[in-house]
């Protein structure tokens, strides 16, 4: 499938624009959320604002009336800051994919009206992102009609299909199992979560030092899975310290985010040790040393160390490798 998820303007309007308001942080928070999946670009029709201000959620209501409220909350700024920084590509379907494509028009079952979102989502294999506006857009899998053209006999024929659609938080995790597939597919080497360490953890920060460690690569297969795994973990661990999930950080809390290898801190004994100590500190992008004593327990003996930045509630990923020195 498409690492791209397809905007479906055809569920708006709203009727009423103060239901548009209850929903919008939702619609961000499914598209944000979304990245952790490798989904960090969404596809517009060509009439959509690129910037998102212009898209009319009712009747002379905007998102950008949204924005303006929303950027009086800090933690709302936060929220609209992350939404567009997403990516977005016009048109739905460039010059040569219209060449090539053989699907040429589609719609919801049992209704007439063409949609080019419908039929982007088709052609891409991509999820659907849809405001939940009306009841037929309230539907983790879409049943539509697709008019493909028959290159052999040149007849148009019309045949049924399902698009998998996402339109609340509930949907999302609907679509999880799926989601981590396909992100599992794009994230088979050291230098793929290197390259995807922006869209897949965007609430963590990887120190030069590890990503360094990730360059050198030379990992058994199933050091790296359970490295990706931690990373992941550590990233929602994060998002949902961010949202006040969490107040603090705590081993058990890492647990509870689903981290199932053993995590702990530093014995007595290294940390007043100054040249086992040295060998935990590493320096954030301010500057500041750490003490990176936390680590995750991997196979074969290797750990990965990070550090807990409380005050920003983000944590920093400073080393991936064997087992530090002890004595």
């Amino acid at each position: 499938m498409s690492q791209n998820l397809v905007f479906n303007h055809h569920s708006l309007p709203y009727q009423h624009a103060a239901q548009a308001k209850e929903d919008i942080a939702e619609f961000l928070k499914i598209a944000i959320r979304c990245r952790t999946f490798g989904y960090d670009a969404i596809l517009l029709d060509e009439e959509i604002d690129q910037s998102w201000y212009g898209l009319e959620l009712a009747k002379d209501y905007f998102l950008r009336d949204w924005f303006v409220q929303a950027n009086q909350d800090p933690q709302q700024k936060d929220l609209v800051r992350a939404f567009r920084s997403i990516a977005t590509r016009q048109p739905l379907f460039d010059a040569d994919e219209l060449k090539q494509s053989t699907e040429l028009d589609a719609g919801l079952a049992g209704e007439d009206q063409s949609s080019i979102a419908l039929l982007a989502s088709f052609y891409f294999e991509a999820f659907l992102l849809s405001f939940p506006s009306q009841k037929k857009w309230t539907k983790p899998e879409l049943a539509i009609w697709i008019k493909k053209l028959d290159e052999e006999s040149g007849e148009i024929e019309q045949a049924s299909a399902e698009l998998k659609n996402i339109f609340s938080i509930a949907s999302l995790s609907n679509h999880e199992l799926n989601l981590k597939t396909i992100r599992d597919q794009k994230l088979q080497t050291a230098n793929d979560i290197l390259q995807r360490r922006q869209s897949l953890f965007p609430c963590i920060e990887f120190l030069d030092s590890f990503s360094s460690d990730l360059r050198r690569g030379g990992f058994r297969a199933d050091i790296l899975d359970k490295s990706k795994d931690a990373l992941l973990v550590l990233n929602q661990f994060c998002d949902d310290w961010k949202e006040e999930k969490f107040s603090e950080y705590r081993h058990e809390y890492l647990r509870d985010s689903g981290l199932n290898m053993e995590v702990s801190g530093e014995s007595s004994t290294v940390a007043d040790d100054p040249k086992l100590r040295s060998q935990r500190e590493y320096r954030l992008p301010s500057g500041t040393k750490v003490y990176c004593e936390n680590h995750i327990k991997l196979p074969a003996g290797f750990r990965m160390h990070f550090y807990p930045d409380t005050t920003n509630k983000k944590i920093y990923i400073a080393y991936l490798g064997p087992h530090l020195k002890l004595k």
